[in-house]
């Protein structure tokens, strides 16, 4: 075990030192332990190495470079990326297939946001590269093609220290990388034997490797079938993050598609255009040809975005321009009306309200927007829903507005309604 501690930690690392000393917390175990199978804590139905002690860890650098360098991806496209060492490895043939969203643009599959995330991953011209976020260094480059809606990882190469070949057999532990990362699967990490020791014995190794995204492993590899597309974040996506219209316009006349979803929620660049509040560039995406009616991920909605992150007037007027529907509902139920009054947005339910919105809507678990007003306690939303007319007395499967707010614990709006006979 003594070669495997100096390799991640001490002089046998080639690369170089990324300053971290990971500490274990106090009162944690020195080792991980083993659960069954047949674990009522375990839910894989493998046996499963508990590996939860990385979720108490903090990621600190002694090297302020290093540092900086772990929180710099949000702007990267993955050209950044020195693929050459991988590149000389032998490759070893695979057939890992993943689904994708449409078209898959060059740029980052995932981005690190903080220091505990411990890699960044990009498409590149026909390859996936893995690099450690906090050095830059690539680990790995694997060569894919698309086939329909699907990308099919045919071949991978790692460089000679590679955490993913140290812990594991690398088509396998390439793969956990992107569904754990790009695809947000939360899986064990497929272990060989030596890899499972060294995370029994020393289990703030497996930290410093993968952050807080492992927690546990397994010598067994089942991983179900992800949720979530492949996705990236492509030129368009990311000057509309930077508020680059030109940059958009170039990008499209390359062939880039205007609609394409990015990676935080599905969202695409009329999206981060609301999220940014940004009503010019709204108008220069629509002028383009993007959909205003193109749904997020769990069904999110444009004009949903436009509520949530509290939009001003000059956004809601682009959208209205663009034609955006008025009357859309995410996966749940929950339409625009309904994600105002969640949120308190008494401006943008007076904006729905004179525009014919009706004040009744349904959730699919059967609640009006007044009713979620209740629930979650705002009490100008409740006001402002029963003098636009909402009724108070609308049943659900939790009760009427009073009931609802008693039971909640919201007293204030409890009260208002009764003084009113709600």
């Amino acid at each position: 075990m003594a070669d495997w501690w100096k390799k991640i930690f001490g002089k046998g690392r080639k690369r170089g030192d990324d300053g971290e000393r990971p500490v274990a917390p106090a009162g944690a175990p020195a080792k991980a332990t083993w659960l069954r199978a047949d674990d009522a804590g375990n839910p894989f139905g493998v046996e499963l190495l508990d590996l939860m002690v990385t979720q108490q860890l903090i990621a600190t650098s002694s090297d302020r470079v290093v540092a900086e360098r772990a929180m710099s991806w949000g702007g990267a496209t993955g050209v950044e990326l020195d693929i050459a060492l991988a590149l000389e490895r032998a490759a070893v043939e695979c057939s890992i297939r993943l689904p994708l969203d449409g078209a898959l643009p060059d740029g980052l599959l995932f981005t690190p946001t903080s220091m505990d995330q411990k890699w960044v991953i990009a498409w590149r011209q026909g390859r996936i590269i893995a690099a450690r976020s906090w050095t830059g260094t690539v680990d790995a480059v694997a060569d894919a093609r698309i086939d329909g809606a699907t990308l099919v990882i045919e071949r991978i190469r790692a460089v000679e220290d590679s955490v993913l070949v140290l812990y594991g057999a690398l088509p396998q532990t390439f793969e956990w990388l992107l569904r754990s990362h790009a695809l947000h699967q939360k899986l064990p990490f497929p272990a060989h034997e030596a890899g499972a020791s060294t995370f029994e014995n020393v289990p703030i190794s497996a930290f410093s490797a993968f952050g807080k995204v492992i927690f546990c492993a397994a010598r067994s590899w089942q991983p179900a079938s992800p949720s979530l597309p492949l996705r990236s974040d492509g030129r368009i996506i990311r000057a509309a993050r930077s508020g680059k219209p030109d940059e958009i316009e170039r990008a499209h006349a390359a062939g880039e598609d205007l609609d394409a979803r990015g990676t935080f929620g599905g969202y695409t660049a009329l999206h981060v255009a609301v999220m940014r509040n940004d009503a010019s560039l709204i108008d220069r995406l629509v002028g383009l040809g993007a959909d205003p009616n193109r749904r997020a991920d769990k069904g999110m909605f444009t004009l949903g975005i436009a509520i949530v992150h509290k939009a001003e007037l000059d956004v809601f007027a682009a959208l209205e321009r663009a034609g955006v529907d008025l009357l859309a509902a995410n996966d749940d139920g929950f339409n625009a009306l309904h994600a105002a009054c969640e949120i308190g947005n008494v401006w943008a339910m007076r904006w729905l309200a004179e525009r014919g919105h009706g004040l009744e809507p349904r959730t699919k678990r059967g609640h009006t927007p007044l009713q979620i007003a209740c629930g979650v306690g705002h009490l100008e939303a409740v006001q402002a829903m029963v003098e636009l007319g909402a009724d108070v007395s609308a049943p659900s499967p939790d009760g009427v507005a009073l009931e609802i707010a008693t039971r909640e614990g919201k007293r204030d709006v409890a009260a208002w309604l009764a003084e009113r006979g709600a």
